[in-house]
């Protein structure tokens, strides 16, 4: 009831905005004839169409799913608002150019098959490769080099693109440009529907030191060294949250970080600071896993790898008590440390940091 009438008191507020402008904006796609909204992190949202003649034709309240929110054979003709509840505000939808709409491939042809959804594609993580200066009438851009999605792709990012979040370790990054970007650093971008880079988040980078062995406090799970998109302050979809060493989690989408001390066919196991196996995550993986190697010593550090190249740490067996618990983490061991990102319980990507050694 409450619902109802909160929707019908939009539906009239929306009645009178038909001729007016809004201030802020928000970004939508055409996905076949669906038209999908991710950069909200609300549970519901009042979505309203209006024609040429600024007519209110129809206004629906739509929750929240796996793909954002979704408004079903929407009229790509019409002009869109959306109603945002968690700050009552008015926001005019920002769609494609309407002559460029075209139905969306399917995942399968579009993207790895290591992704169930196209939405599990689009919102990833990106590795840096190389950084330049585009210069451009006065006008300075940076054109970021990266691998994502098993590919290699190029950014073009205005100089007042800021990075917007980071993980705590590294947040003297944040209010810094893609020009403090470094090669290795792992990234995640807000893109608008057009294509245009809006924000940057630092998810993770190369620690300086060995993190099992430095002074540093970098957390017991390393969670000072990695961020979730759970703790971007922009418009990034809530898809991340740090998976537990040794709990196991029903959450779809999770980050895990850590030192690879063990390998199997089908899994890798990351053990945490404490160095005990009841606190170790064990980390499916399947063929179609993507893997970026990134060599922390090398000048070219970054390259695409298979799940074959993923090597554990060279931890002798005598480090070990006879319940699997690692006795000290000691500088002469070499440690190779796997930075994962989980989705339904299988790892989508996994960035390889090795080899951290005296």
């Amino acid at each position: 009831m409450v619902m109802k009438k909160l929707a019908s008191f939009v539906l009239a507020l929306f009645m009178l905005l038909g001729t007016s402008v809004s201030a802020n904006t928000i970004n939508a796609e055409f996905y076949n004839s669906d038209l999908r909204i991710n950069a909200v992190s609300d549970s519901y949202i009042v979505l309203s169409g209006y024609d040429d003649n600024k007519k209110l034709l129809m206004s629906k309240l739509i929750n929240k799913t796996d793909d954002g929110f979704v408004l079903q054979n929407a009229d790509n003709s019409l002009n869109y608002k959306v109603y945002i509840p968690h700050n009552s505000t008015f926001s005019d939808v920002d769609i494609l150019p309407k002559s460029t709409i075209a139905p969306t491939p399917t995942p399968q042809s579009t993207y790895p098959k290591i992704y169930e959804r196209a939405a599990d594609a689009v919102h990833t993580i990106a590795i840096v490769k190389e950084i330049s200066a585009v210069h451009n009438n006065g006008d300075t851009k940076y054109a970021v080099d990266t691998y994502i999605r098993g590919g290699e792709e190029r950014f073009i990012i205005p100089r007042d693109v800021e990075i917007k979040a980071a993980a705590e370790h590294f947040s003297y990054m944040e209010g810094k440009n893609a020009s403090d970007l470094s090669e290795g650093d792992v990234i995640y971008l807000e893109i608008s529907a057009s294509g245009e880079v809006k924000n940057i988040a630092l998810v993770t980078r190369p620690a300086d030191d060995n993190p099992v062995t430095s002074d540093i406090d970098y957390g017991t799970n390393f969670e000072k060294l990695f961020a979730t998109f759970d703790n971007f302050v922009y418009g990034a979809p809530k898809i991340g949250t740090v998976m537990q060493y040794g709990i196991h989690s029903s959450d779809k989408y999770q980050f895990a970080y850590g030192p690879v001390i063990k390998k199997h066919s089908k899994t890798l196991v990351l053990y945490n600071k404490t160095g005990l196996m009841d606190k170790a995550i064990e980390i499916t993986y399947t063929p179609d896993t993507i893997v970026y190697l990134c060599d922390v010593k090398a000048s070219n550090r970054v390259s695409l790898g298979t799940t074959a190249d993923i090597l554990k740490s060279q931890i002798p067996n005598v480090a070990f008590d006879e319940d699997d618990n690692i006795k000290a983490y000691l500088d002469e061991y070499e440690y190779n440390y796997a930075f994962v990102r989980v989705v339904n319980d299988i790892a989508t990507e996994i960035v390889i940091f090795g080899t951290y050694s005296e």
